[in-house]
């Protein structure tokens, strides 16, 4: 298994060689904390807490066009739930996702099912599928067509059509690292919008992730992580980033993201409180250093999550009366 894991990480750094392109599906900075929406495979993997996520983040704040200022900047928001169902080494999760960007504006609903089994020194090599659906709505009303009366998009208005959709992934953990691979939109569905071509086509991407932690001593650990999207064709992205932990209470850190013609540097910090840590609340904060002479430079990320005691098997135990003993 550890041969699997270098593997892996040679093939991000292969890949980051290849020519990146925009991606199709929301980003976030926080990526490391939404590992359910990246691979199944991850559904209820912390076998000691249900685990609940909200991630809120928004994009090229102020953006603006000098036509109209409505530049239709990227709103996204993600929120997840998981939990392990340890009495047959599994977990199952759930999903919703709300991206908007500009005339476009996806939701996206999945459950999550996933396989755990145990190998030696505490490591785990898990195998997911989900499925659910997935909606795009379009308002042909915000496109400015080259040619006028276009038949494609004059008075169409607001419309909306739902496609099922799939996704697969295997993940490896042990207690100091972990990686995965999955891949989404497995069956490639498309929106004709009653036209006779996929106007805006899901087209099917794999996901590698991999990252740990270096214990530095009681009270301070660094936590790095990568991630790389490419549709085995190119490079859609890829980012990398390194969290310091202080007393598993705070954590610190930055990463790098490169989208091909848009790159960004990211700081990210973020605290766990109540009892026992059971809410976390992150922000990222991310900047445009290449690309953003044609939108604004700034984004930002907010995220909260919370966990509770995952149920625990039901235990048999004996009742006993003055008459009768039921074992």
């Amino acid at each position: 298994m550890k041969r699997f894991f270098v593997y892996l990480l040679t093939g991000l750094f292969y890949l980051m060689g290849w020519q990146v392109l925009a991606q199709q599906d929301a980003q976030f900075s926080q990526f490391m904390f939404n590992q359910l929406y990246l691979n199944p495979a991850t559904a209820g993997i912390d076998s000691r807490f249900v685990h609940f996520n909200l991630i809120h983040r928004r994009q090229w704040v102020g953006y603006s066009t000098t036509l109209d200022g409505d530049g239709g900047a990227p709103v996204s928001t993600v929120l997840s739930a998981t939990m392990p169902i340890n009495a047959i080494r599994s977990g199952v999760g759930i999903h919703l996702l709300n991206d908007a960007l500009g005339p476009i504006t996806n939701n996206d609903i999945q459950l999550s099912y996933a396989y755990h089994h145990s190998l030696k020194s505490g490591a785990r090599l898990s195998v997911g599928f989900r499925g659910g659906f997935y909606n795009q709505a379009f308002d042909f009303g915000r496109l400015r067509p080259n040619e006028p009366n276009d038949p494609l998009i004059t008075g169409r208005g607001r419309e909306s059509q739902f496609v099922p959709d799939f996704a697969a992934g295997i993940y490896y953990s042990t207690p100091k690292y972990f990686a995965g691979i999955s891949a989404n939109h497995l069956l490639q569905p498309g929106f004709e919008y009653g036209t006779t071509f996929a106007i805006s086509p899901l087209e099917r991407n794999y996901t590698l992730l991999g990252g740990g932690e270096i214990i530095l001593n009681t009270d301070l650990s660094v936590r790095p992580s990568a991630i790389v999207k490419t549709n085995l064709r190119n490079v859609i992205s890829y980012e990398g980033a390194a969290l310091l932990d202080i007393r598993q209470k705070y954590y610190a850190g930055a990463s790098f993201r490169d989208l091909g013609p848009v790159s960004s540097v990211s700081l990210l910090v973020g605290a766990a409180i109540l009892k026992d840590n059971a809410m976390t609340i992150g922000y990222a904060f991310d900047y445009e250093i290449t690309g953003a002479a044609a939108k604004a430079a700034t984004s930002h990320e907010l995220r909260i999550g919370y966990r509770i005691p995952a149920p625990k098997k039901a235990e048999l135990f004996n009742i006993r009366t003055p008459r009768f003993r039921f074992e």
